[in-house]
């Protein structure tokens, strides 16, 4: 995957907080959705996307997590890392609802449940 293909940036305004992820090709959506199955299926616990292979705005990398609880999804920012941490059957469900860009058409999708403090937005040929 290219550094040009993911971007996540980091925005926080007004007592909002949004982490948008922009996918600007195909490839890059590949990867995404590829990293959510990885979790969804229990292959691995962590994986990890730094500057060496995507661009990142107020942030230098970000950890995909799984987790056991099925509760909530929950997104948090700790110094220069955002952490995004979800049970198996979440990160199906991100991976289904992300899927239809594989059609490409562009649009968004929002990510994170009630009362997290960190929005996700991923975006595709927008």
């Amino acid at each position: 995957m290219s550094i040009s293909e993911l971007l996540f940036h980091f925005v926080e305004h007004e007592n909002k907080k949004v982490l948008k992820v922009i996918v600007k090709t195909s490839n890059g959506l590949k990867h995404l959705l590829a990293t959510f199955a990885e979790l969804a299926n229990g292959t691995v616990q962590t994986i990890k996307i730094d500057k060496s292979t995507a661009t990142f705005v107020n942030f230098n990398e970000i950890s995909f997590n799984l987790k056991k609880s099925s509760f909530c999804q929950s997104i948090t920012k700790a110094k220069e890392k955002m952490i995004w941490e979800a049970s198996a059957e979440d990160w199906k469900e991100n991976m289904e609802l992300t899927k239809p860009f594989l059609k490409g058409e562009m649009g968004h999708q929002y990510f994170g449940d009630y009362g997290t403090d960190i929005l996700v937005e991923i975006s595709f040929n927008e």
